[in-house]
């Protein structure tokens, strides 16, 4: 199935959730926030939200400094 994550197509496993592409991205789930078709998903949601083809993903990692 394809998607597109931040800007660029890739290809993910049939209904694969939003934690799955987290966890695949290899990033840190406390400090990122992410949005499908241009709604933010909730943390909560993310065990059960299930991709599908042609969704539109943006990873956003939060940074701290100064």
């Amino acid at each position: 199935m394809n998607i597109s994550i931040n800007g660029k197509t890739e290809e993910i496993p049939h209904k694969s959730t939003v934690a799955e592409i987290i966890s695949l991205k290899k990033l840190d789930a406390l400090h990122v926030v992410v949005e499908v078709n241009q709604e933010i998903v909730k943390r909560n949601y993310w065990d059960t939200y299930a991709l599908n083809e042609n969704d539109q993903i943006e990873l956003l990692s939060l940074v701290g400094g100064g």
